[in-house]
């Protein structure tokens, strides 16, 4: 169990004013969007790099497979849907899948 995020890795507070909390897929794919994102900003940079999407990917593998809540990592997708915009996609456990976008 985790403390709940938004998009802009704010707090969110629940209908009761206290944090809100996440477990299970959804507090996998915050640590795995927060994870990835803090890479892609402070090590990678941008997407002009050399190999970027092979890094993303190595990343993103290696969030999953530290994850106690992944038991298996069935695809990795990265396209870039615009100049320097990735949209990363997620497929795991067999019937979860989860996206995200990294500008």
């Amino acid at each position: 169990m985790d403390i709940k995020l938004d998009e802009d890795f704010d707090v969110v507070i629940d209908g009761t004013n206290d944090l809100a909390m996440v477990s299970g897929a959804a507090e996998f794919e915050q640590e795995f969007r927060q994870g990835l994102a803090v890479y892609f900003r402070e090590i990678l940079g941008n997407t002009n790099q050399t190999n970027t999407r092979r890094k993303i990917r190595k990343r993103a593998s290696d969030i999953a497979q530290d994850s106690p809540f992944v038991n298996s990592l069935e695809s990795i997708q990265i396209t870039e849907t615009e100049p320097g915009v990735l949209d990363v996609y997620i497929h795991y456990n067999i019937d979860q899948e989860f996206e995200m976008r990294l500008i």
